[in-house]
């Protein structure tokens, strides 16, 4: 939550526990932040993909 804060991401709009599932998933198939983002930062096809390729780093740093 205090990730998506800082990135001005509403939790209603974004639930931190879909977001925290995919960056899970990510990381149980060995996908980096850095990895992630060159993959989906620019996906048009999902902004819901969009927006975690942005939280990602933010919470890995976080961590």
């Amino acid at each position: 939550r205090q990730v998506l804060s800082e990135l001005d991401y509403d939790a209603a709009h974004y639930p931190p526990g879909k977001i925290l599932a995919m960056i899970s998933n990510a990381k149980n198939d060995m996908i980096t932040a850095p990895m992630f983002v060159q993959q989906f930062e620019d996906s048009v096809a999902d902004h819901f993909t969009a927006v975690v390729a942005k939280v990602y780093p933010a919470y890995q740093k976080y961590l």
